[in-house]
């Protein structure tokens, strides 16, 4: 063992650094540590990592003390009580230090993965549920707000009544089948066409799980932030990371008793925000759908898909669904599909893809037909791929 022994303060100090390290999830420099060869505060520091490991179930890359002992073996002094006290105390320090691991434990991508399969496991064992969900969306230019009364029975058939900020509403029925339909504000029906695809997007509105489970694979990190009281009922505050959009926030907060997601926030690095809170909410309950009549049918605006349409469209959808996160390619500025969004040709198809922030003016005054080589990515206000550079 080592037996230089550092002033107690410099210890204190060092000991201090070394928790903030921690807490701040950077890496702490371990050779700089040992190479004080102060044994006492050596092992204050492994207690430090073990009370770690023990709150994050996760491994920290220590060095092999014993390797560094056995090289520069000296003559081991006796602990004093007082070196002992403050062992324990470094114990508790990383526990309750800046708010405490106990709300600030990251976990690994496998973990995070596992906190969400949970909540996605609990959503799907649920057979009905109904429930008034607050809304509220802000963006750049605009803020918005709604209140959706929400009946739910599996498999994934819903009816949703969305009272909006001028005292209308809208409402979107799906019983099944490949009919979606909507009512608008002026209780006009209209019929269109639904895959799997567009019923997950739908159902994201409604059902934080699945926000969570497209985007599972990019998961990196899940960290517990805190407890809440939400609609009488408790919660656990998980902040989810991600893999390739560090910038995203998103939190979401788990029923402790049904294990599911009453409340979510997420904003993006372009100033999207968007909270969803379920003020009520009841599983496992009757639930009773408007029923939709051949009359009615007869009387609404049907934009259904033909079967070639459909064909056309899964196939599209096959091909969006193949980019991937900061995949380049080469594509032809067809024009402005809207203001948030483009028509490119790549090869011989056209698609349609997101268009940041940053690029909407370059592109709002770009020719047709120009060639571009550009940088695809994918952000949470849109199901379609997005340009997010352009070379």
């Amino acid at each position: 063992m080592f037996n230089k022994s550092l002033p107690q303060e410099d210890r204190e100090n060092m000991l201090s650094n070394f928790i903030d390290i921690l807490n701040d999830e950077r890496k702490p420099e371990y050779e700089t540590m040992y190479q004080t060869q102060d044994d006492e505060l050596i092992e204050m520091l492994q207690t430090v990592c073990a009370v770690k490991r023990l709150r994050e179930d996760e491994e920290l890359a220590l060095l092999d003390i014993e390797d560094i002992k056995r090289t520069e073996m000296k003559n081991v002094k006796r602990r004093n009580s007082f070196l002992r006290k403050i062992l324990a105390t470094a114990a508790m320090a990383v526990i309750l230090i800046g708010g405490g691991f106990l709300y600030q434990n990251v976990s690994n991508a496998k973990s995070a993965k596992n906190i969400a399969y949970a909540m996605i496991q609990k959503y799907d064992d649920i057979h009905s549920f109904k429930g008034v969900l607050e809304e509220k969306i802000i963006d750049k230019n605009s803020v918005s707000s709604q209140k959706i009364d929400i009946q739910y029975v599996e498999p994934n058939k819903f009816y949703a009544l969305h009272h909006l900020e001028d005292g209308k509403t809208i409402s979107k029925l799906y019983n099944g089948g490949d009919t979606l339909y909507e009512y608008d504000r002026n209780d006009k029906l209209t019929m269109t066409s639904i895959n799997e695809s567009s019923l997950q997007f739908q159902l994201a509105t409604y059902r934080a799980d699945r926000k969570v489970k497209e985007k599972m694979e990019q998961l990196k990190n899940a960290k517990l932030i805190g407890e809440e009281m939400l609609a009488g009922r408790e919660t656990e505050v998980y902040k989810l990371i991600y893999k390739e959009n560090e910038n995203w926030v998103h939190k979401v907060w788990i029923d402790k008793g049904a294990g599911i997601a009453l409340k979510e926030y997420f904003e993006d690095q372009n100033g999207l925000k968007i909270t969803s809170e379920f003020i009520e909410f009841k599983s496992n309950v009757d639930v009773k759908f408007p029923t939709i009549t051949k009359d009615d049918e007869n009387n609404a605006i049907d934009e259904r898909l033909t079967y070639e349409q459909k064909a056309r469209e899964e196939q599209l959808e096959d091909i969006k669904s193949s980019f991937k996160e900061g995949q380049k390619a080469k594509v032809e500025f067809v024009g402005l599909a809207d203001s948030n969004s483009g028509e490119f040709k790549i090869g011989e198809e056209f698609l349609v893809f997101g268009i940041t922030e940053s690029l909407k003016e370059k592109f709002g005054t770009m020719d047709c037909g120009t060639k571009l080589n550009v940088i695809i990515g994918f952000e949470g206000w849109t199901t379609n791929p997005i340009i997010k550079e352009v070379n």
